[in-house]
């Protein structure tokens, strides 16, 4: 099992990534639907944008707490008994610089995914689709342990935790798409905005595929 976990991340980077991503994006999948579905519908009367605003804060409040909190104090712990007390003298272990990292990119993706949460829930009117707020909200916790986790495990190995990113691109998507579409009258024109943001994300990846950077900084 060993060696055969050795060969795997013998290979090329980039071909680790392409095998993990499927399995990655179905588990996520399979998370998603099923707390979307189970998760109970509300019957309140007083279901409107005030009640899902402030749920999505509760939410976001839970997230911060386990992602972001759970991340400073990994580093903290550390600094407080090694000699990487002092920030500037550059003795942080191999440990504290993936937590570091996972840090960074975890308050990124946050601000994402908050923007993402709060702008979904403006527009989910149908007491139906409530469960998608919460759903979001905890499989992006999860993916973001796995990006935790599979860090420390090998750093080709973050590529799976990385999929929790679709799920803020599927939120501000549809926010984009459905503002455009209120503001404009046509979901054409918001189909459009969606078509613009896919076009830059092409230009990026073949960019950067076929132009490569040929020097490091």
């Amino acid at each position: 099992m060993g060696h055969r976990f050795t060969k795997f991340l013998s290979q090329d980077p980039q071909i680790i990534i392409y095998k993990t991503f499927p399995i990655s994006a179905l588990v996520l999948s399979l998370i998603f639907g099923t707390i979307y579905k189970y998760w109970p519908v509300p019957l309140t009367a007083d279901y409107n944008l005030l009640y899902r605003l402030t749920y999505c804060l509760k939410l976001l409040s839970l997230n911060a707490l386990f992602v972001i909190n759970l991340g400073i104090s990994s580093i903290a712990a550390e600094r407080l008994v090694t000699p990487a007390i002092n920030p500037l003298s550059k003795k942080e272990s191999k440990r504290m610089l993936i937590n570091i990292r996972y840090l960074n990119n975890s308050v990124e993706q946050f601000l994402l995914f908050s923007l993402g949460l709060l702008g979904t829930a403006c527009y989910l009117v149908n007491p139906v689709n409530f469960g998608i707020l919460p759903a979001a909200s905890i499989t992006w916790m999860i993916f973001r342990f796995i990006f935790w986790i599979g860090y420390h495990i090998d750093p080709l190995l973050r590529g799976p935790g990385l999929n929790g990113t679709l799920i803020s691109v599927g939120l501000l998507n549809y926010t984009g798409f459905k503002f455009v579409e209120e503001v404009t009258g046509s979901s054409w024109v918001g189909k459009g905005v969606n078509l613009a943001w896919l076009m830059g994300e092409l230009f990026f990846w073949c960019y950067s595929r076929y132009y490569p950077a040929t020097q490091s900084v």
